[in-house]
């Protein structure tokens, strides 16, 4: 299962963005012909189970204590430290975690009430994710897993807002949904 998530973090960017723009529109599509159905809903939380526990699996059970403990408390330090010299491959972690978490906030704005405004149903989407990954960092701090960073916190809530949004925008504006 690691070797899955490897081979994900090795992908280029642009295959990446490229692949979750397909699996949005995909599932946008699955979701206005069979969202109503009840095998399309339990479809959607057996995947998103199973998104749960491979993400905490890789992000805290199959990690290794360290020597000691790493934690940065920079915003947007993944923008900021390229373009003062530094390393971009924070920039591409930083893509990577968004990407991680699209799948995330787009099964649960498809289970989320169709009758619950789009505001209500984002900030859910986005608010639940959030503490979700303020939980893993919070255990990666306490039992030294690797560096906790507040980024990770910022990328991980924008990634399930950015996945929730195809659903949220898929009803019309004005009118009966």
């Amino acid at each position: 299962m690691s070797e899955l998530l490897t081979l994900f973090y090795r992908m280029p960017e642009p295959l990446v963005g490229r692949v979750f723009l397909l699996l949005g529109l995909g599932f946008c599509f699955l979701w206005r012909q069979y969202g109503q159905r009840r095998w399309f809903r339990r479809s959607c939380w057996l995947i998103l189970a199973a998104w749960t526990a491979v993400t905490l699996h890789t992000t805290v059970l199959a990690r290794f204590p360290m020597d000691q403990r790493m934690v940065s408390l920079i915003p947007f330090r993944f923008f900021w430290e390229p373009l003062m010299g530094g390393s971009y491959e924070l920039r591409r972690a930083a893509f990577m975690n968004v990407a991680l978490f699209f799948p995330a906030g787009l099964l649960t704005a498809a289970l989320l009430p169709r009758h619950w405004s789009r505001g209500r149903r984002l900030a859910l989407t986005a608010g639940l994710f959030l503490g979700f990954s303020g939980l893993i960092e919070c255990s990666q701090y306490l039992w030294v897993l690797g560096e906790v960073e507040v980024d990770d916190l910022l990328c991980n809530t924008l990634g399930a807002a950015l996945g929730a949004c195809p659903i949220l925008w898929e009803e019309p504006l004005f009118g009966p949904k």
